[in-house]
């Protein structure tokens, strides 16, 4: 089983075709179709705050005083602090390159859908994981759910283990 948080879902969305991935679980996550990139995806439906930036490399990232508001508003200021100041930034170049396959098309796929998301708008994710078939699991949180709501996350990923095998 692969689990995949926001851009961590196209990169198991490839990888999960290998004969020995039993099933998928997105959290928060962006979930492409075979020749979908993830910019695609995520020009579909433009997230509720648009903070990220580019470094003249070309890398993304979210300015850590926008960080809180917009990744991690269920956190603490310090929490949120400490995920801005450690975040990784993310290439352009991964961005739009499109998967070469969905292994959701497959396999058992599952999805925590985070309604108060500013990075991955609550409506892309919605539709990614209709088009799926995902079963979803609807948590009022930030993109930072994996922090703000580890319960939830790991119920989502014990019922995937659980059902997989």
């Amino acid at each position: 089983m692969l689990v995949g948080h926001s851009y961590g879902g196209s990169v198991i969305t490839d990888a999960g075709a290998d004969p020995k991935v039993s099933a998928l679980v997105y959290v928060a996550a962006l979930q492409p179709d075979a020749g979908e990139a993830s910019a695609q995806l995520m020009s579909k439906f433009a997230a509720p705050n648009d903070a990220m930036r580019a470094t003249p490399e070309k890398y993304f990232f979210i300015p850590p005083a926008r960080f809180h508001e917009t990744y991690a508003a269920d956190l603490s200021a310090s929490d949120a602090q400490f995920l801005a100041h450690s975040q990784q930034q993310l290439a352009e170049k991964a961005l739009g390159a499109p998967v070469s396959v969905a292994a959701w098309r497959t396999k058992p796929s599952y999805a925590v859908l985070t309604t108060q998301d500013h990075v991955v708008s609550p409506e892309l994710q919605r539709w990614m994981y209709q088009r799926s078939g995902a079963k979803v699991t609807e948590v009022s949180a930030s993109h930072a759910v994996f922090a703000s709501q580890p319960a939830a996350v790991a119920r989502v990923i014990e019922t995937a283990a659980k059902q997989a095998n």
